[in-house]
């Protein structure tokens, strides 16, 4: 959606944002099951050999509000960052070879 406007793969500023949404959204997508489907993820995560005990501290970790905010927070701030990185090496590399 950040990038439905014509020429917006061309806004550097578009492009960092919608990777940090990206990374959010695939980060994002892991709680999906444990909220709205907990039953199903159990019985699956039982009948795959997972123990108890691991169970247990995967559910922690997804449902503690400040492990939320740090996870959702380190994904988005890697998405920005390697946008940032990946920009500039594009730019010091590819560009000053003339293939962009």
């Amino acid at each position: 959606m950040v990038l439905w406007k014509r020429g917006s793969c061309r806004n550097a500023k578009r492009l960092t944002f919608a990777w940090a949404m990206v990374s959010l959204f695939y980060n994002g997508g892991n709680l999906l099951p444990l909220l709205f489907f907990w039953d199903t993820f159990y019985a699956f995560a039982v009948a795959s050999g997972m123990d108890q005990s691991y169970i247990d501290s995967y559910i922690q970790y997804y449902t503690s509000p400040g492990w939320l905010i740090f996870i959702v927070s380190f994904s988005v701030i890697c998405g920005f960052l390697g946008s940032i990185l990946g920009s500039r090496l594009i730019g010091k590399h590819f560009k000053k070879a003339g293939v962009l």
